[in-house]
């Protein structure tokens, strides 16, 4: 049953869609550690190649990986071909607009530190900029491979980027699934349909992306295999693309089962 908190917004059942996420690990662990692998030889790649040389692989990577789960959500609604279709170029738009909308947020939080520099600053807050901006340079030197040595400085980043993910990629998310699926791929329909939900999908969120996070954070820590860490975290990507996919279907396939 949709619940409703008014005749107009649609609430998650949270249940529901938990449930639905867990039904799939149980019917389909084929599919998931199909899945699971695929994801594991995209990030192995990444890991131990394109990110370790040089860059002009990183563009080939890219289109293979969209492709990847371009094809993985085709594949869920029985969409052939799954990914050899002029499709894949027409959800280039909404993709386009989610990756500048990450862009655009996640530029703002990494620069909001600064903004007491033209306010004026003492000299313990001109120590705090220049860690800031060591530790920003050493993750954008070595990835989450390699974590800052400020354990509070990675975590507090990760988790201003997790308040942030309902907006910035689960909603969003929304319009692109529409648009391979041959639907209309607006994002103001997509947030507009999954408006008053934003705890909701935040706790979604967490998850499915927390586990990752501690996973990351151990081996970071500890100084384990990577490849290992990659193996155990990949089932959990894909079980979050299956929960946006629930969630999909309970915003929008349901209205059209009304």
């Amino acid at each position: 049953m949709v619940q409703k908190t008014n005749q107009n917004i649609k609430s998650i059942p949270l249940k529901r869609i938990f449930s639905e996420v867990l039904a799939y690990i149980v019917q389909k662990p084929d599919e998931l550690l199909a899945f699971s692998i695929i994801n594991f030889a995209f990030m192995s790649i990444f890991g131990m190649f394109i990110s370790k040389t040089s860059d002009y692989l990183f563009l080939p990577w890219v289109c293979a990986y969209y492709a990847f789960w371009f094809g993985f959500f085709r594949y869920y609604y029985n969409k052939r071909p799954y990914v050899f279709t002029k499709n894949i170029f027409g959800t280039l738009v909404p993709s386009t607009k989610i990756l500048l909308l990450m862009f655009l947020l996640i530029s703002a939080v990494v620069f909001v530190p600064f903004i007491p520099l033209f306010m004026g600053y003492n000299d313990e807050y001109a120590v705090f900029i220049d860690r800031y901006v060591s530790d920003m340079q050493t993750i954008g030197a070595h990835g989450s491979a390699e974590r800052t040595n400020s354990v509070t400085f990675s975590l507090l980043l990760y988790g201003v980027l997790l308040l942030l993910t309902p907006n910035i990629l689960i909603r969003p998310m929304f319009a692109w699934i529409s648009s391979l699926i041959g639907r209309s791929g607006s994002i103001g329909n997509a947030y507009s349909n999954s408006r008053g939900n934003y705890f909701k999908l935040l706790l979604i969120a967490i998850v499915f992306e927390l586990p990752m996070e501690v996973i990351e954070q151990i081996f970071s820590t500890f100084g384990l295999n990577q490849t290992v860490m990659w193996l155990i975290s990949s089932p959990f990507v894909v079980l979050g693309n299956v929960a946006i996919i629930k969630l999909y279907d309970f915003f929008f396939l349901s209205i059209d089962q009304s």
